[in-house]
């Protein structure tokens, strides 16, 4: 009787060393995890701050070229209007 209690102990005793260790793992694991979800949540966080900076300059560049497309038909339109008014200057003095 004896004999069987004191297996009982020791199975006991290395059960419950067993599921302590087990215990440490999963504490170890989910500590793991967590900690991955905060690195992939600051991830996340430059991620989208990235994105938001590039749809700014996106902007940003878009607007400028639209102004530099209104300058450069501006000037064109300049250009051409001095080109006009050389050819009525050049008209008037071949006539006379």
């Amino acid at each position: 009787m004896k004999r069987k209690l004191l297996f009982f102990k020791l199975c006991y005793k290395k059960l419950d060393k067993i599921l302590k260790i087990e215990e440490t793992r999963k504490k170890l694991f989910f500590f793991q995890l967590r900690e991955q979800i905060k690195v992939l949540e600051i991830s996340q966080r430059n991620l989208m701050e990235a994105r938001d900076m590039q749809l700014g300059a996106k902007e940003f560049l878009e607007n400028e070229v639209e102004k530099l497309q209104e300058l450069l038909n501006l000037n064109e339109v300049h250009r051409l209007t001095r080109k006009y008014k050389l050819s009525l200057i050049i008209e008037q003095v071949t006539f006379i």
